[in-house]
């Protein structure tokens, strides 16, 4: 019988931690917003008049600027959490740009799955060589998203600061020219929707022949152990507010069109008139460190206890058992100091608009709360530590 109770936890939240999920993937989302066609038309034409030029033509005004926002933006793209605070006081001062509160909550998603694989779970279901190797995947992506994006964001606020289109400048930092027609848009009319939307798709394909169709990491995302974390559902991306978490499970990271629209229906997730002022509460007085202790201290703690088998059951019913020790889950740069600088590829991944225009719209998902699956997936891959260990005992 003391088993039986033991294991109700497990019972109980699994089954309907899948039920949750599949109630969240199988509800029809609400269409909200699409790119009309006369706009996508009108970016085509501007994109295809934008040339790329040596940066030596640069007036000596537009150098100075330039060199500045480069050398702030390597300053800022030291490690996950200069870039997710980069992102997050960027949109403090400039709140019309929503993209960048975004990038600031999935920037700290990232961080919390570098410093899960150095943290209580993990660890003892993959080896340390592989472990390195997910680290890489998510801190080249991390850096290269930043590194295309930022100068972005600073070149909007000189444009802001000046009353002035500098847009022109885009192109000498490798950012893509469709993106130029995109901003100048904004910075004339004010659309709200059209530049998030295509931040988000511009990101997504920077890193798609950046990081992902590499040969290194398109081995990492065929293995075994891509596959297993998507089974146990590690995918979340996670808005915490207050006692509530928001947001969605990833499903097919490794597809481009996937990723556009995951982005898309995170956006209108976290800019809900009833979700986001209580998540930039979170953001705004939560300093971000990687550890989800950050989000959900009853659980995890970045002091590692001294115990190193993990033994028995720990998590409950959305809390720990009585009398467990909380699951450690480190800081950033207790356990990845900052690491070598990738190499980027100088090209642009914009040839056509026929490439992608059918994804072009953004979905806003009924089912937003994901307490539920989370808490389920914690349970999952704790059950498949405690096999492991059973099984190596054996």
């Amino acid at each position: 019988m003391g088993n039986h109770k033991r294991s109700l936890p497990k019972l109980t939240m699994i089954p309907s931690g899948h039920l949750a999920g599949a109630l969240q993937r199988r509800l029809p989302n609400q269409s909200v917003w699409k790119v009309p066609a006369d706009i996508i038309s009108q970016i085509s034409a501007l994109a295809a008049s934008v040339r790329t030029q040596p940066v030596s033509l640069l007036s000596c005004e537009d150098f100075t600027l330039y060199k500045k926002i480069k050398e702030r933006t390597f300053a800022l793209n030291l490690n996950n959490l200069t870039r997710t605070n980069a992102y997050l006081q960027f949109f403090h001062q400039h709140t019309e740009i929503k993209w960048s509160f975004l990038a600031h909550m999935v920037s700290r998603n990232a961080g919390y799955y570098m410093t899960d694989l150095q943290g209580e779970l993990i660890p003892k279901l993959l080896d340390e060589k592989t472990r390195r190797k997910w680290f890489l995947l998510l801190e080249h992506s991390n850096y290269m998203i930043f590194h295309d994006a930022f100068p972005q964001l600073l070149v909007y606020e000189e444009s802001k600061k000046r009353k002035k289109d500098l847009f022109h400048l885009l192109p000498f930092f490798g950012v893509s020219k469709i993106m130029v027609p995109v901003w100048k848009m904004f910075f004339t009319n004010k659309n709200r929707e059209i530049l998030p939307l295509f931040l988000i798709l511009n990101e997504q394909r920077y890193i798609e022949d950046r990081v992902l169709k590499q040969p290194y990491y398109h081995d990492v995302l065929q293995s075994k152990a891509f596959y297993w974390q998507e089974a146990l559902n590690l995918t979340h991306i996670l808005f915490p507010a207050g006692k509530s978490l928001y947001g969605l499970q990833s499903k097919r990271f490794s597809s481009w069109r996937e990723r556009v629209e995951f982005g898309g229906a995170l956006f209108k997730i976290l800019f809900s008139p009833c979700q986001f002022s209580s998540i930039y509460e979170f953001a705004s007085s939560k300093e971000h460190t990687g550890s989800r202790e950050d989000f959900c201290g009853e659980i995890f703690s970045s002091k590692k206890h001294d115990c190193t088998a993990y033994g028995k059951e720990r998590i409950g019913f959305f809390k720990l058992k009585k009398g467990a020790h909380p699951l450690f889950s480190p800081q950033l740069l207790q356990v990845w100091p900052e690491g070598e600088r990738p190499c980027i590829q100088k090209s642009d991944w914009y040839q056509s608009m026929d490439d992608f225009k059918d994804s072009l719209f953004i979905r806003e998902p009924l089912w937003k709360g994901i307490y539920h699956s989370y808490f389920s997936s914690l349970h999952k891959i704790e059950l498949s530590v405690l096999a492991h260990e059973w099984i190596n005992k054996g």
